[in-house]
């Protein structure tokens, strides 16, 4: 855990620190720079970028985080620095490049939660993501609709709209009352978080058990007694509501879909897809145009 990280005490999926962690957001490095990520134009083919379907905001500590992202017109490359934040709309991409040391905190507005990670990241490699909170609640419709006009806000109102839609994620985090989950859940979790963020890469169960220090059993076991699928179950769900999103969203390639969803054989991706959608990719999406 890098410096600020552990002058705030954070913990992971402790309230109380990730309410620091905010509270340094708003007092400390108080957002005054804004950038865009857009979703055009499309993402260099064949790289593993990051591409959500919601609202997310990249925010650094200490250090410089180095990417690059589309920002409408082209590709930007951005070493940003704290009191700089990146905005996201949804289906935007990003590609990070690791290179540079920071300690970032990530705000994700998904439909079911507000999600606040922390990553310390050292030169070289994507980190293991393992610290964060979730709020038990979604996001309030107020919060939703600030997220969602970020887009199309001026360059002089986004700084102002990011610290209230900051001041609002603190109060979200503050209100909410989930009991604090016990080892097994946090260690589920932290893996469930894992498989989120890296389903794009070739994965499986014993190579996750690895990198968690855990024998491939008790990772199963895991998955049954506090998901609601098992392991490989999770990780297909993971990957097919991700292709199913990239056919309806973006122009993409069938044969890119399936690289970005994991698959290195198109073949045996769309016969995957098909088995849990009932039709082949290229169907799925003439469905929505």
């Amino acid at each position: 855990m890098g410096p600020v990280g552990r002058e705030l005490g954070l913990e992971h999926l402790s309230r109380e620190g990730f309410l620091r962690l905010v509270d340094f957001l708003l007092e400390q490095i108080p957002p005054a720079r804004v950038h865009a990520g857009r979703r055009m134009p499309p993402p260099p083919s064949g790289v593993p970028v990051e591409l959500y379907a919601y609202p997310v905001f990249d925010v650094p500590l200490t250090g410089g985080k180095h990417l690059r992202c589309g920002d409408g017109d082209g590709v930007a490359e951005l070493e940003l620095h704290p009191g700089e934040v990146l905005f996201s709309e949804p289906f935007a991409w990003k590609l990070p490049l690791w290179d540079r040391p920071h300690e970032l905190c990530c705000l994700v507005f998904r439909p079911e939660c507000i999600r606040i990670t922390y990553v310390d990241a050292g030169s070289g490699g994507r980190p293991v993501c393992g610290c964060f909170f979730h709020t038990a609640l979604p996001p309030s419709d107020t919060v939703r609709k600030v997220a969602g006009c970020l887009a199309a806000a001026p360059d002089e109102a986004r700084c102002d709209l990011v610290r209230a839609l900051f001041r609002m994620s603190r109060a979200a985090l503050a209100e909410d009352q989930a009991e604090p989950p016990g080892k097994a859940r946090i260690t589920y979790e932290k893996i469930r978080l894992h498989l989120e963020e890296n389903f794009g890469v070739e994965t499986d169960r014993a190579r996750v058990a690895r990198l968690f220090g855990l024998n491939p059993g008790y990772l199963s076991r895991l998955f049954a007694e506090h998901g609601e699928r098992g392991f490989s179950e999770t990780l297909l769900e993971i990957r097919m509501a991700y292709a199913a999103m990239l056919l309806r969203e973006t122009e993409l390639l069938v044969d890119e879909v399936a690289f970005r969803c994991g698959y290195r054989s198109t073949t045996f991706f769309s016969a995957v897809f098909r088995n849990c959608h009932g039709m082949p990719p290229g169907r799925f999406r003439r469905r929505f145009r």
